[in-house]
């Protein structure tokens, strides 16, 4: 994708200017390099050697500067750019924003927790800055077991669909959803420690130069619980709700989607050993009775 990266040198240091070059080229192709607002005679040389075009000469202030806003809103009907990165620590650029985004541009801020969650949220992508530095930074808006939930439901709803889950897709997903979203900030370098150490029972697997993730097949352990529930219970129970109780309570995060099955009466009916009886009750066929 090629994108235009724009620099609020009035709200956040140059320092960092490098460091957001770096990442934006590891995935993207970057067409120009804009620095807008007061800079000093050394900051203006050495972001003229990184290759930026410094605009303006607004005097320091606490907001984005008048040329920085003007060079975003004509950069969102310019059609050589597809995605604006943009460094501010100022939330009152939003309607210019909101604006690049009517244009179909994507919007990828780097900024600090000075931003409000609104802001964050309207943002395509937000990349907190500190991480770019090796810091963690000092809040993270969504919770990472709600993460961690959002990637067991994406796994689940695909393999409902027949879908595999690929690793790349997958972050695409939950950017979506969290425009915040970046394995640093939850103090990881990739997003399969983040799932190994946050999500005992996914797996990963590689097919051809794609990496996919998926649910550890436990159906075995699962008939095993189910057999021994029954049979503690003279071998039948009058109603499979209670059955499907004790599964979630037993097995974190339990789905009959993520075998295959969109009804619970097509999964239970997949086991050889049960059988439904009044449309309700579950019971174990005579010959694999327990004595």
């Amino acid at each position: 994708m090629k994108r235009i990266l724009i620099y609020d040198c009035n709200t956040v240091d140059t320092v960092y200017a490098p460091l957001v070059c770096r990442e934006i080229m590891i995935q993207d192709d970057l067409i120009d390099r804009l620095a807008c607002g007061y800079v000093s005679k050394a900051s203006k040389e050495e972001l003229q050697k990184q290759g930026f075009r410094v605009m303006g000469a607004e005097e320091r202030g606490n907001h984005a500067g008048c040329t920085f806003i003007t060079e975003l809103v004509a950069h969102a009907f310019d059609r050589q750019v597809e995605g604006i990165d943009i460094v501010t620590d100022d939330d009152t650029i939003l309607a210019a924003v909101v604006k690049a985004q009517e244009q179909g541009k994507n919007i990828r801020v780097f900024g600090s927790n000075a931003h409000s969650e609104s802001f964050i949220r309207r943002c395509n992508r937000f990349c907190y800055i500190d991480i770019l530095q090796g810091y963690e930074p000092e809040q993270c808006l969504t919770p990472l077991s709600e993460i961690v939930s959002d990637v067991y439901r994406i796994i689940i709803e695909e393999r409902a669909s027949g879908i595999c889950t690929e690793l790349a897709g997958l972050i695409y997903k939950l950017t979506k959803l969290h425009a915040e979203f970046d394995t640093r900030n939850y103090g990881y370098t990739s997003m399969e420690e983040l799932i190994l150490k946050n999500g005992k029972d996914i797996q990963f697997y590689k097919a051809g130069e794609q990496y996919y993730l998926e649910m550890i097949d436990d159906r075995e352990n699962v008939e095993h619980f189910i057999t021994s529930y029954l049979s503690e219970r003279n071998n039948k129970i009058d109603d499979m709700q209670e059955l499907f109780d004790a599964l979630s309570e037993e097995f974190e995060r339990f789905d009959t989607r993520n075998y295959g099955y969109a009804s619970d009466i097509a999964f239970l009916l997949s086991f050889p050993k049960l059988e439904i009886y009044n449309n309700r009750g579950v019971k174990l066929k005579q010959s694999f009775k327990l004595k």
